[in-house]
């Protein structure tokens, strides 16, 4: 059952946020919240989706840190 919903949520960011329409915009632009934010503005996702998807894509060693009070 687990390794279904691996592969549901590999196929849904694959169809979401697809790597050959991404992999562009991040290749052609700095490591930034600005990025993350186009590829948000893009694919009308939410910033956190985008910022999950960002090191699966990204040729640079990035991290995503999330935050909260």
């Amino acid at each position: 059952a687990k390794k279904l919903e691996v592969e549901a949520n590999e196929f849904s960011v694959e169809l979401l946020i697809p790597e050959k329409l991404a992999q562009p915009i991040i290749n052609a632009n700095k490591p930034s919240i600005a990025t993350i934010e186009l590829l948000a503005s893009t694919f009308k996702m939410s910033l956190s989706a985008c910022a999950l998807r960002y090191p699966e894509l990204s040729k640079e060693a990035v991290a995503v840190v999330f935050f909260s009070k």
